[in-house]
This record gives C-alpha cells, structure tokens and sequence, in this order.
C-alpha cells in the first residue's frame, strides 16, 4: 500500500515520463506541473504539456475490500486501506501557427495509451534517483499490490466549459483529461501487536465418505452397555470415534466391518431421541473441527430398575414406585404395564 506522497508521487513520474516524450517529439517541448491558469508558482511551459491533479475520487467498491479488521474489545488489528481515483487535466501549450499544441497533444495522447501503467520499475527507479533531502524520497507507490493506470476520459466540450470556469478569466487552453486508478493509501492507524507465532503445525487429510445408512434396533434400551448396530460405509476409518448424543461408545472391533460396526452405549446417556454419528479426530490436535459422518436418529428408552409396591394399610392408599436408568428427565413422559 501507498503513504500519503503517493499523489504527488503520480505527478512527478507523469511529468518525467512525459518530459522525455514530447521533448523526443516535438523539439523543445517541456512537462511542468502547475496551475492551468498560470497563478501557481511555477510558470506554464510556452511549448509543452502542463498535468495538473484536478479531483481525487473515493473508490467505494475496492476499499470496501480493504476495510480495517478489529478485535471485540475495538483494538485495530490492520491497517486498511482507502482506495482514490485521481483526475487530471492536461493541457497543451505553443505557437498554434505551428500547431505545436497539437503535436505535443498527439505525442502526449499516443505514449500514454500505450504505456497506461507506471511500470514499478519505472517509479522505483525515479525516486531512487533523488537526493535524500526530497520530499518524495520516501514514497512507496511502487510497492503497492496495485499497479496505477492512466486511461483518457471522454470530455465533451460542456464538459470542458465547466472544467474552465473555474480559473477565472482563463482563456481555452487545448485540453485532454485523464484518470489514475487505483491509488491504495495506507489507513492512518497503528495496529495492535500480534501475538507470537509459538509453533506451526502442518498436515494433510483426506475427506473420506464416512456415511451412516441404518441404525438397529431403532428402538434401545438407554442403560451402559446396549448394542447399537451401525450400518454404512468407511465406519472403521483409522481415528473414528463413536457417539451417542455426543457420548463415547465403545467398538466392539470382533464383531465390527468397515460396513458395519457395533458400539455398546458409554455411562451418562439420557432418555428420548439420540443421534448416532462417527468422527474422525483432526491431524491439527485438540480444538480443531474433525470429520464426521451425517447423523443418523434413534429411540432411547429408559429401563426400569427397581420398583417398589407398598399394599394399602387402613386409610392409606397402596402405592407402586418405578427407578429407572437413566433418571427420567422434566418434561419426559413414560408409559410402562404393571403385571
């Protein structure tokens, strides 16, 4: 990205460049950078090209891609970047008897079309060649991921009118207007520090189809140790891991095949609906997103533990009381038969 001489930077390899082409082409001919309408410091060239930077325009739709990111806490954490379009205005000066306007017009028209960008080399190697007391020695232009390019705008001669009058009492000067894009400056900001890189890991893997089609029985008992039978494809992966409602199941590799695998329920499951689903552990390690397989439904059904039936005494009605395992959880509802 660019810092803040990058605008002026633009000017002055513009003026260089167009220097040695018009001189080239049209004998005695100068490039200058000042006002159009002569009151600036410098003196307009009496045969040559004049560029003046008339607006610079915000490029919405490429800084929004190089918007500043942040932390929660607000911190910045890069810099961002706002990118600018830059209008100029050349105009072409001489002895119109001679039509050195024109020639210098045509010589100014006809490199720019052919060299639209300012070559990184070509800005690199200008500000190196300054003395270390120039204002634009420190200009990075050339380091921006972005190439600048100058293309002509069309300009009618409404256009032009309302170009001139601003400069007040300026008569027409021959005039062409071009456009510099894209300038990327660097956002006035300093980031936070990032932390320190401790350790970088690397690793391949390979997404296998693991794919459950069938869980039996559809309907199980909830209690430690009841077999589910998974049926599916690649259900022996090296690294798979077996849940229940997120719960380690426990393979049973005798009786399993990379078709179909049984598990025994781990401790902790709760009654209703369960979800069945094999993962693969991530190469990355610990909080890392492994790979799994779709998850596949199944009905765990509390069991009855212990039951207690109290015979009725005198007043006191009889009653019967149901342990099951799991406990049944708030809102469940169970339905048993007392024989």
């Amino acid at each position: 990205m660019s810092n803040h001489l990058a605008f002026a930077t633009i000017n002055y390899v513009l003026q260089q460049r167009l220097n040695t082409v018009v001189s080239r082409d049209v004998t005695g001919a100068t490039a200058t950078n000042t006002r159009p309408d002569g009151t600036g410091p410098g003196a307009l060239p009496s045969l040559g090209v004049n560029i003046y930077l008339l607006q610079s325009v915000y490029n919405g739709p490429v800084s929004d891609s190089f918007l500043p990111a942040m932390t929660a806490s607000g911190q910045f954490i890069s810099k961002g970047t706002s990118a600018w379009d830059l209008t100029y205005m050349l105009t072409f000066h001489g002895n119109d008897s001679n039509l050195e306007p024109q020639r210098v017009q045509a010589s100014t028209l006809r490199h720019i079309s052919s060299h639209a960008f300012l070559g990184r080399d070509t800005v690199r190697s200008l500000i190196n060649a300054l003395p270390p007391s120039h204002v634009l020695k420190r200009s990075n232009l050339a380091d921006q991921p972005e190439q600048v390019k100058v293309t002509h705008l069309p300009a009618s001669l409404e256009d032009l009118s309302k170009i001139w009058s601003v400069f007040f009492q300026k008569p027409y000067v021959l005039t062409s207007i071009f456009k510099a894009s894209v300038v990327l400056l660097d956002a006035d900001i300093t980031p936070e520090p990032s932390l320190p890189i401790v350790e970088v890991r690397s690793a391949v893997q390979i997404l296998s189809d693991i794919r459950i089609d069938n869980v039996e029985p559809a309907l199980t008992s909830v209690a430690a140790g009841s077999v589910l039978e998974v049926s599916g494809q690649n259900l022996l992966e090296q690294g798979a891991n077996y849940l229940v409602n997120g719960v380690a199941a426990i393979l049973d590799t005798a009786a399993s095949s990379n078709s179909k695998v049984k598990i025994s329920l781990g401790a902790g499951m709760s009654a209703g609906m369960g979800i069945v689903q094999v993962k693969k552990t991530s190469p990355f390690g610990p909080g890392h997103e492994s790979i799994g397989s779709n998850q596949f439904p199944v009905q765990l059904q509390a069991t009855p533990t212990a039951n207690v039936y109290t015979a009725a005494v005198a007043s006191t009605p009889a009653t019967f009381a149901v342990t099951f395992g799991p406990a049944v959880q708030v809102g469940q509802t169970v339905n048993f038969t007392v024989t």
